[in-house]
């Protein structure tokens, strides 16, 4: 039994070694990842001002007219993932550039246009890291996994071979 406790705690003394060694890898891939979650944040508030500002002309525009009002969304739910939010940013797009004129009278310019195409290639790029730390982490816990995997079997192997010339 003490044998067996013995080699528990030499394991235990082997993979702790081995995560403080890889401390700094793990807390830096941490914070990428929440550094990329904040940006992903900002630029959905940021879309979400850009199509609050399209709903609010086409209110003005095309009051009384539930048709239209509808066609722009304004009275449905809020989109709050980054795909459906590209992807509403993209209609958004195609609704004003076919009814340009009559949002024009009410306050929407070409910029608005162009802060959508901005809104859309911030927040597909801020995604794209994001997906990309969160995979660079995933890859790196199993790396540890495996190498640590690997070390347990040496460190075992070492202990039958030791058990067995003595």
């Amino acid at each position: 039994m003490a044998e067996y406790v013995d080699e528990k705690v030499q394991d235990g003394n082997v993979l702790l070694r081995v995560v403080r060694k890889y401390k700094n890898e793990l807390a830096e891939a941490g914070n990428f990842i929440r550094q990329k979650t904040v940006e992903q944040n900002e630029q959905l508030k940021r879309a979400r001002a850009c199509i609050r500002k399209i709903k609010t002309a086409a209110k003005d525009a095309f009051y009384g007219n539930s048709e239209m009002l509808k066609e722009f969304h304004i009275g449905g739910k809020s989109v709050t993932t980054v795909k459906g939010m590209l992807t509403e940013l993209a209609y958004f797009k195609e609704k004003v550039s076919r009814r340009l004129e009559d949002l024009t009278n009410s306050g929407i310019k070409d910029d608005d246009i162009t802060e959508i195409d901005d809104c859309m290639s911030s927040l597909t790029s801020v995604d794209t890291d994001q997906e990309n730390g969160v995979l660079q982490q995933q890859m790196s816990a199993e790396r540890r996994l495996r190498l640590l995997t690997k070390l347990c079997f040496v460190y075992a192997r070492k202990r039958r071979y030791a058990s067995q010339v003595m």
